[in-house]
Formats: C-alpha cells, structure tokens, sequence
C-alpha cells in the first residue's frame, strides 16, 4: 500500500531531480501541472518534451510557465537526452519555486533522483531513468507495456493491473526472483526486483479539482457571462436604434418639398423594414423587430431561461481547421432555433485552448486564412470593429457611462468577497478580457448554382460567441449547460466535471486528420503518397465505427467499457441537424440530469495525484536502498 504521506527528501542541502517526460497539451495541462504543483518543494523539477504528433506546438512556452519548474527541453533536444548528450545549453529556464535556484546556478544532475513518465513512450522513460541511474515511475492510462524494465507503475483501473501480472515481463521478473531465491538472496533484496503496480486512479478527474472550489467559481462565471452577454445585446440594439434614426433623418432630408413628411417613429419603421442582404438566410419569424426600444426596455426584457452553450474546437491546428467554422456554424443555428422556439437567451462561450491566443483563434475563423472553408460547411466570426481597433492599441480601454469599456469589452464582475482573481490560473487577463467576443458575420449556404463559388452569404443577426481566455477554463466548463466538443483530453475534463455534452468529428476531409503513432504516423506525413494512406486508414476506422468493432471515441465512453455516456456525432454532419438535436438535449433537464449522473458515477475524484506524488516519494526511497 501507498503511504499517504509526503515527506520532503533532501541530500547535503540539495533538492533531487525529478525529470518528467511529457509530450502533447493535454498531457501538460491534466497530467504534468497538478503533480509539478504538489511536489515542487520536494524535487527540482526538469520537463522533458518528447517528439509528438498530437502537439499544437505551444507546448515549450506553455511548460516554462508551470510554477515550481526549474528547467524544460523542448522537443528538438530530446534525442540528446535519450543518448546523454543534450549538455545545460539545451535547456530553457523555468518559473523556479522558492527552494529551487536560479538556472544558471543549476548543475547537470543531483546523483538521487527520479524519472516520471506522463506521456510519449514508455520504453525510452525506461532508458533514460537507466542512463542516469534513477528509478522510473509511469503513469498508465491503458496499457503497462514493460513491467520489469520500469519498475514502479501508477495505472488507471485494475483491470490495467491484472492484465499486466500476466504480461511476459512480469512473468520473466518473477522467474528470476525464483532464482535468487533458490540462491539464497535474502528476501527483501530479491523483492526489489518485482515490478511494483499500484492502482492511483484517473489524474484527469483529479485534477479538475485542485484548484479549490470550482462550482462556486463556476456559478461567479455563468452570471459574469450573463450580465456581459445583456450589456453586449443593449449596446447592439442601441446601435441599431441609431443607425435607423440616421437613415431616417437622411431620408427626411433628402425628400422633396412636395412630398408628406412623415413622423420619426413610421420613418424609422420604414427605414430599418428594408431587407437587407443577409435576410434571406433567416426565417420571416425569427427576424427581430427593428424597432426603436429605450436601454431599459432593452435590459429588462423578459427572457426565458438562459443557457450557457460551450464550443470546445480543440488545440492542434488540425482539428482548430474543421472544427471552429463548423461549430460557428452549429452555434448560429442553435440561436435561431432557440428564437423560432422562444427558448433562451443561448449564451455561447468558446474557451481558448492554453498556449492559443485570439490572435491565432482569429485565422481559423477567417475565410481568408483558413481554406477549410472551400471543403466544410462552416460559418465566419470577427471581432467587432471596436474591439479590434483596442486590441491593436497600447492604452487601456475606458468606461463609458453604461458601465462597459469603449471597446466592446464588458467589464469583468467583481465577487462578492472583492477579488477578481478566482483561481491562480483561471483569472482575470487585463490584456484579452474573458469577456472579449466574436460576431458571426458569415453563414454556409447550400449551394444551388456549380459556378458559384461563393459557398458564405451575410447575415443580418450576428450571433456573439464570447472569448474566454482564462486556463485551465474548468470553472467556465462547468457553468455550462452543454458543452460542444471534439474527442479528445477535453472530453476527459468534461466528464470529470458532470458537464452533458456532445461529442461531434465531422469528416469531410478524410486527408486532414494525419495524427497517428508510430510507424503509421510516419506513413501518414511522407509526400504524395501520405494523403492517400491518410485516406485510406481514415476510412477503414470509420468503416470500423459504424460496425461497432472500433469502439468509442470519446475517452469518458471507453471509460465505461464502450458505453455512450456522451453522445457521439462522426461523419459528414449536418449543422443544422446537429443544432436542433443540441438544443432539444440542452432543453431537456431531465436527460441533461441522468448524464450528469452516469459521468459523476464513472468519473469521481480517487485522490491520484497525491497518491502518484507519494509513489513518486517511494521510488526515490528506494534508490537508497
């Protein structure tokens, strides 16, 4: 058993090592934070990044940013580190915790020390820890695949530790501490040799909760996030209002001296009834009246109940390709749905993945930018004139006399104890407000007509999707009430947070999705000849999909053993289609409540990351030994 105690280990005044091995974003923010946060004081800690193919490239940035770090080698060096010739000049500065120095008083490596592998591959976890002569300590999420040649092993499930017991590794270990035995080794030396596996549970449901209390933050984010999308919607109608009365005052001005004037409230009607270009995409009944309403009309009318509509797009540029015009596009068709049903408000948020900015968000969005809007059927997004002229400036935004800053940026609310920061990492950013937001400007139509090549028509409602830049998001996650998502380690924080969501992987273009390892992985990137195998195995895996013999996608449903916790969406998808049934799911709480209630069951807090921290502690025990 795990002693459940973590005592500091110190040699001669100085810290031992902890070299941790990691590779994608996911990995980083679920797996390798937590554990650097609770052993900071114990080790010094240096994060090697190995060679991934499902790495957004943030990854390097993104590490040295972690508290307690005192040193981490990006990806291109970490060959040199398996062969031992990576030399200090490899490494970048981290953010060093009180009791770690400063980088350029680190030396090479302390002689105790420990290697813990949280991603990438196993086996070199192995030959590095036996290169510095340290012990190892993988982390298994599905597979233990070299029991013996790592001797300590934190797995998942116990499933995981009983396939690994009868693994040919395993067995070879005990062979060989029969021999000893028959030698007449003591016992306790011969144990060393028996691969030690322990059952810590699931660090992604762990490590939602480690930043103190999330519901209470979550519900300080719904109503921050509800009060910023009233501000956005009364300065929207306010602006409409006057531009109607400018068109009506160039329209009194412009008559002639014969003609019967007409008053400023039929004028105005008559001014904003003009369809404009993008009408045609909306229903006659879904169309807002155009009317002249005051500021307090606008704010205080009644409304349904509002819902709070997650798009989680991912983090590599891959997925960010497909996924953020198609989710704009299922965004926009929830809301007007929402108005034909007169449900609502849908307040959408779209978290911006660690390590991604608005900035690079943007080019996603952006016709211009991004050429899967030749392919899929999607929809664009800006950032409104205002805000992108802010942006672009040096000088903080003011407050103008509706409380909101002159750049289209809501103000952030303060709670009720006073302090804005809500957690060390989820707070307030001065520089991209959590409540900075896009417009959709630009719908997909279907095309009627071969030669046009125009597949985007304007719309008149642009729908605002607010931007939130705050990490880790988990706090805006679980004020939700339904979260769209790609598969992916975002699911894993979904479930652990009982938010309902829907897990969606549209497939128009089988040639984009070259993310695999190994040998395939390579086959998958040559020249030419990789997008056909891309093809090609991207069709025998949907192939397999729709005859059951793959499984699920999403990791919280191969959790439960293949079984559909979260509803899953894979093929060429209908947007619309797509909406309607996200929004009958958002609008039945009874559903919404029973999946909450199967995530809560397969996805509870075990207490892993302490437990992996104390299996850590115990490694380095041993090595004394």
């Amino acid at each position: 058993m795990v002693s459940s105690s973590l005592r500091p280990a110190t040699e001669q005044g100085h810290l031992p090592d902890l070299l941790i091995l990691s590779n994608g974003p996911g990995e980083l923010y679920t797996w390798v934070r937590p554990l650097v946060s609770l052993l900071g004081h114990h080790f010094r800690i240096s994060i090697a990044l190995a060679p991934c193919p499902h790495a957004s490239g943030h990854e390097l940035e993104a590490a040295t940013q972690f508290p307690n770090t005192a040193r981490v080698l990006p990806p291109e060096h970490f060959w040199r580190l398996l062969v031992g010739s990576e030399g200090t000049w490899a490494w970048h500065p981290g953010r060093c915790g009180p009791q770690n120095q400063p980088i350029a008083q680190l030396g090479h490596w302390q002689r105790r020390g420990v290697v813990l592998f949280l991603g990438g591959d196993q086996f070199f976890a192995g030959c590095i820890a036996w290169r510095l002569g340290y012990p190892c300590v993988a982390y298994a999420e599905w597979e233990a695949m070299w029991p013996g040649w790592i001797p300590f092993y934190a797995v998942r499930r116990h499933a995981i530790r009983r396939r690994s017991r009868s693994h040919w590794l395993y067995r070879l270990c005990l062979l060989w501490v029969w021999i000893l035995g028959v030698l007449g080794i003591a016992r306790q030396q011969r144990l060393r040799f028996v691969p030690k596996i322990i059952v810590v549970g699931d660090l992604t449901t762990d490590s939602v909760w480690q930043y103190g209390d999330v519901r209470e933050r979550a519900r300080t984010l719904r109503n921050r996030y509800l009060n910023a999308y009233a501000q956005v919607e009364a300065q929207r109608s306010m602006l409409k209002v006057q531009q109607a009365d400018m068109q009506s005052d160039s329209a009194n001005g412009c008559s002639s001296p014969g003609a019967v004037p007409t008053s400023p409230r039929s004028s105005t009607t008559e001014a904003t009834s003009t369809e404009a270009p993008g009408d045609r995409l909306v229903p006659t009944e879904t169309r807002p009246n155009r009317t002249k309403h005051s500021l307090l009309e606008v704010t205080e009318a009644p409304l349904g109940r509002p819902l709070v509509i997650g798009l989680l797009p991912g983090s590599k540029p891959n997925k960010l390709a497909l996924m953020v015009p198609f989710l704009l596009l299922c965004a926009y068709h929830m809301h007007l749905q929402a108005m034909q049903l007169g449900v609502g408000p849908l307040i959408f948020v779209l978290p911006v993945a660690p390590g991604l900015d608005t900035a690079t968000l943007q080019r996603f969005a952006d016709p211009a930018q991004n050429s899967m809007f030749d392919y899929i059927p999607g929809a664009s997004a800006r950032l409104p004139d205002s805000v992108a002229t802010e942006e672009r400036s040096t000088t903080r935004p003011g407050i103008d006399a509706l409380g909101k800053h002159a750049s289209g940026q809501v103000p952030a609310a303060t709670p009720p104890n006073g302090n804005t920061a809500t957690e060390p990492f989820e707070s307030a950013n001065d520089e991209h407000p959590a409540e900075t937001y896009w417009l959709i400007e630009q719908v997909y139509v279907a095309e009627t007509d071969r030669r046009d090549v125009n597949r985007l028509r304007a719309v008149d409602e642009q729908v605002p999707i607010f931007l939130h830049v705050a990490s880790p998001a988990h706090a805006m996650l679980a004020a939700t009430d339904l979260c769209l998502t790609t598969v992916g380690a975002n699911t894993a924080e979904l479930a652990s947070l009982w938010t309902p969501a829907m897990v969606l992987v549209p497939t128009h273009r089988l040639d984009v999705m070259r993310a695999w390892d190994g040998l395939l992985g390579i086959l998958c990137r040559l020249p030419i000849l990789g997008t056909w195998i891309t093809i090609a195995t991207n069709k025998l895996i949907l192939w397999l999909y729709a005859t059951r013999r793959w499984g699920y996608l999403a990791l919280p449903n191969r959790w439960a053993g293949n079984q559909e916790l979260l509803p899953e969406r894979v093929g060429c998808l209908d947007a619309r289609q797509l909406a309607a049934e996200a929004l009958s799911l958002t609008l039945d709480e009874e559903k919404c409540n029973a999946m909450r209630r199967l995530l809560q069951y397969y996805a509870r807090p075990s207490g892993a990351v302490r437990r992996l921290a104390v299996l850590v502690q115990q490694a380095l025990r041993s090595q004394a030994v």
